[in-house]
């Protein structure tokens, strides 16, 4: 929440909200080519479509925290990090439900 506040504060103050749309718009888009994803990969997604990168990543995780609320996805597990400067530290998986 705090990261989400943030990025509200800072890039546009309906960021939050903006970044659901996103979501929603990568899920309708992916799930045909694959039932999971990671966190870095919606916001690869994103990023590429010109979203605004919020001073934290961590400002999405109330975005996939919602959606594995409202029912859309749920973990399935771990996986390591695909960034290099992450060291392939394990993250959640998300399966499209």
């Amino acid at each position: 929440k705090r990261a989400v506040d943030h990025a509200q504060r800072k890039i546009d103050p309906i960021w939050g909200e903006r970044a659901w749309s996103i979501f929603l718009e990568y899920i309708a888009q992916n799930k045909r080519i694959t039932s999971e994803f990671m966190a870095e990969d919606l916001r690869f997604w994103a990023y590429n479509r010109n979203f605004p990168k919020p001073p934290d990543d961590r400002a999405w995780g109330s975005v996939l925290l919602r959606a594995a609320r409202e029912g859309i996805i749920q973990r399935s597990g771990y996986a390591p990090m695909k960034s290099k400067n992450c060291h392939a530290n394990p993250k959640s998986l998300w399966r499209i439900i």
